[in-house]
């Protein structure tokens, strides 16, 4: 099973759930189920120390622990490219399109569709501080709708994690997914 989330205040956003393949074994497809089924409308998280706990209104519900996530900052000077994103409940149309993200350890660097931005980041563990952001305002088409949701996105960043080839940034009501270049 595969799908991302938008956190919405205390509301969790599911988009975009796929299952896995049909030739799983029944066991796995009951599993899938049940985890559709709680993550339907109407769930409860709740979380205690490294312990997430979501329940449907039935009082059914699943538990995870947290792990696989490092709050290690992304090597300094490696090329992400933004692999999904979500904001406002909505996903981003990224087809055809490349946005990327170099963190330098005082900041971020990129470009989007055609044009370019800075920010300034303070990461301290995995949160994070975005100070001035600028972006270069080259007109190279009438649409530019994906970089002006993007860097609405970036600025609301509060937190930044590395799992694995994977560097997600979320804040309120975002959630921006990045792979390492050579990944991509």
């Amino acid at each position: 099973m595969d799908g991302a989330y938008v956190l919405k205040g205390d509301t969790i956003w599911i988009n975009e759930m796929s299952m896995g393949p049909a030739t799983c074994p029944p066991d796995v497809v009951a599993q899938d189920d049940h985890v559709v089924s709680v993550l339907g409308d109407g769930f409860v998280p709740a979380v205690a120390g490294d312990l997430l706990t979501v329940s449907d209104p039935d009082g059914s519900g699943l538990s995870y622990r947290a792990g696989g996530v490092s709050s290690a900052a992304p090597t300094i000077g490696s090329t992400w490219v933004l692999a999904e994103a979500y904001a406002d409940e909505s996903a981003f149309d990224l087809v055809g399109e490349q946005v990327t993200l170099v963190y330098d350890g005082n900041g971020f660097t990129g470009s989007m569709v055609c044009n370019y931005y800075t920010a300034e980041a303070t990461l301290t563990g995995n949160t994070l501080e975005l100070g001035a952001t600028t972006v270069t305002e080259v007109y190279c088409r009438p649409d530019t709708t994906l970089e002006r949701a993007f860097i609405d996105a970036l600025v609301r960043a509060e937190t930044m994690d590395r799992v694995g080839d994977r560097l997600l940034l979320r804040g309120e009501n975002a959630v921006l997914i990045f792979e390492l270049a050579d990944q991509a």
